[in-house]
């Protein structure tokens, strides 16, 4: 839907208005790219943390019921799967978020 050159003019004005009231809140409106902590970003990556503390937890359990030898199998093996999952996240995290 175009706009009437009457809403531009409007709109300009508005924009004017409002980078004189507040200039500060006008330059971050300026700016139409997401902003930099968007939730969505740090869902993934919740998620993941969330499972390695699970994963932690299972192998203390294992570690106190069926004895260390068990607990140190499932501690490898959840290094080995973080350090794979780094490598996935490795070219989707923003700069200086990991990887």
């Amino acid at each position: 839907m175009a706009l009437t050159p009457n809403e531009r003019r409007r709109l300009r004005e508005i924009e004017q208005q409002l980078a004189r009231d507040d200039p500060d809140f006008a330059t971050s409106m300026s700016d139409h790219g997401p902003p930099p902590d968007e939730p969505d970003d740090r869902r993934p990556l919740l998620w993941w943390t969330i499972a390695v503390l699970v994963g932690l937890a299972v192998s203390i359990v294992v570690a106190l019921v069926a004895g260390i030898a068990y607990a140190a199998v499932l501690m490898l093996f959840m290094l080995a799967a973080s350090a794979f999952v780094q490598l996935g996240l490795r070219g989707r995290l923003p700069p200086g978020r990991g990887g």
